[in-house]
């Protein structure tokens, strides 16, 4: 097979994915329109699903040398541990790893493999030439110019506000947010996640010793502050004693990042003939390291999409039915799990049925990370 394809996005998805079309034989070129690499609101665990397409894509060895294991995740609810759920299935366990030394780890896998990567080019517009072919133009965002760039495939990795996504403006919703802290007392792999009425903490200690702090958060939960997201974020610390006394005496590595309202839903067949992959194809609920292992998978989708059938459009197909198969029935348990995570009755209740190891625990697990 000697075709090209152009995936626009270098983050995890897009790398993921543009390993996959090369091992199937494509020419591939990532567009990226940052020029370089920057933080971005994002979780960091690796679920054990996330480890097995690490795998697939010939870096779990790597990745386990410079992350660490996340043997279990501790859930907190009102300063109280209320359940300890493992972060193992069958043969894979849970990683931690910053998002940089992962993304390093698949830029240069993919450079091994001929995929070019070009920063600072920013996608504006995507046109169907044929059934067979598409135009995309692009600027170069140093030199200002425009490229005309012709390809059989066009990947969409470039994340939940995906250009080929529709635009909804809204001002009310979930919100998502991170920091980066050097802690005191560390403790390398330790996963927990601390639940209020209207949003939760989550917290996860590196290999090094720094721990990323992220969260989501409804908005409606925040009207009655007055103050701007740091402060009101901040606040919402000092009130949780749990991970108050994590985060006691810690260094902030990096300022608080923020991004919403988050457009939750399944947007992977929206445009057919565009292979969206990620956030692009759909964003999830953050739970656990969901949408990480959702990225990763790309690759292989895309690799085993290809190998069935050559045709473009008949691969398109192949890969919104794996997709569907594997994610849909996840994509539908988001709404319910929110409306619970805003009501602490609920939330009781749920972190009741999971406390322990049983049958409900091990389905839940099995569902989110299998």
């Amino acid at each position: 097979m000697n075709l090209t394809a152009i995936v626009v996005g270098a983050g995890p998805a897009g790398l993921s994915a543009s390993i996959g079309l090369a091992r199937a034989g494509f020419s591939v070129r990532v567009l990226e329109q940052r020029k370089e690499w920057q933080k971005r609101v994002c979780g960091s665990f690796l679920s054990a699903e996330a480890s097995q397409h690490l795998q697939w894509l010939g870096l779990l060895k790597s990745a386990r040398e410079k992350g660490c294991f996340v043997p279990e995740a501790f859930l907190y609810q009102n300063d109280k541990l209320k359940a300890t759920v493992p972060c193992q299935v069958k043969n894979f366990s849970g990683l931690a790893i910053p998002r940089k030394e992962l993304e390093e780890l698949l830029i240069l896998e993919a450079k091994k493999i001929n995929v070019e990567i070009e920063w600072g080019m920013c996608v504006n517009k995507i046109q169907k030439i044929s059934d067979s072919y598409w135009k995309v133009e692009a600027v170069s965002t140093s030199e200002k110019k425009k490229f005309v760039l012709e390809s059989e495939v066009v990947v969409a990795a470039e994340g939940r506000f995906s250009l080929f996504k529709k635009e909804v403006h809204e001002t009310t919703g979930w919100f998502g947010w991170n920091a980066e802290f050097k802690t005191l007392n560390p403790i390398p792999g330790e996963l927990s996640l601390h639940f209020f009425p209207g949003g939760y903490f989550g917290t996860l200690t590196f290999k090094n010793g720094s721990s990323n702090v992220s969260g989501l958060i409804h908005s409606n939960f925040k009207k009655d502050f007055k103050g701007e997201w740091n402060e009101f974020l901040t606040h919402l610390i000092e009130c949780q004693s749990a991970l108050k006394n994590k985060l006691r005496g810690a260094l902030e590595n990096s300022t608080w990042k923020g991004v919403g309202p988050l457009p939750f839903g399944q947007a992977v067949d929206l445009s057919p003939g565009i292979f969206a992959v990620g956030d692009a194809a759909g964003v999830c609920d953050p739970f656990m390291g969901e949408g990480i292992a959702r990225a990763l998978s790309s690759g292989s989708m895309l690799y085993h999409a290809f190998e069935k059938y050559k045709e473009s459009m008949l691969a398109w197909k192949e890969y919104v039915r794996r997709w569907k198969k594997r994610y849909w029935v996840r994509q539908k348990i988001g709404s319910p799990l929110r409306a619970v995570i805003r009501n602490q009755t609920l939330t009781t209740a749920m972190l009741t049925l999971i406390r322990r190891p049983n049958k409900i625990q091990k389905q839940l697990i099995s569902l989110l990370h299998s």
